[in-house]
């Protein structure tokens, strides 16, 4: 990288901000957005390598009732150390039942 080189913004690469445009709500569920934001389910993410079950997610329903968390085609899971690997995104709609007061982890 050459630093007198300016970053890009994220509109020149078609990605948007879900706090300044949100994302159209799933056909079922919650999106997970939606859910961290209001504070029902927390999330820890982990990235275990590249293709099948190279992230782990652990989800803790902090609320009374159950909770079906939408994960959208499309979501990214960014690196927070970057080591210039891959950033990982969702292909499909996945959904996550995490039941009332239960910690859940899914690869």
């Amino acid at each position: 990288l050459d630093e007198s080189v300016p970053l890009k913004p994220l509109s020149h690469f078609g990605l948007e901000r879900v706090s300044e445009k949100p994302r159209p709500s799933p056909r079922r569920g919650i999106d997970l957005h939606r859910a961290l934001l209001s504070g029902s389910i927390t999330m820890e993410a982990k990235g275990t390598g590249f293709g099948a079950d190279a992230l782990e997610l652990k989800f803790e329903n902090k609320s009374s009732q159950d909770c079906e968390v939408a994960i959208q085609q499309g979501s990214i899971f960014q690196h927070i150390d970057w080591q210039h690997r891959q950033n990982l995104m969702v292909k499909m709609d996945y959904f996550v039942l995490v039941r009332a007061g239960e910690v859940l982890v899914k690869n």
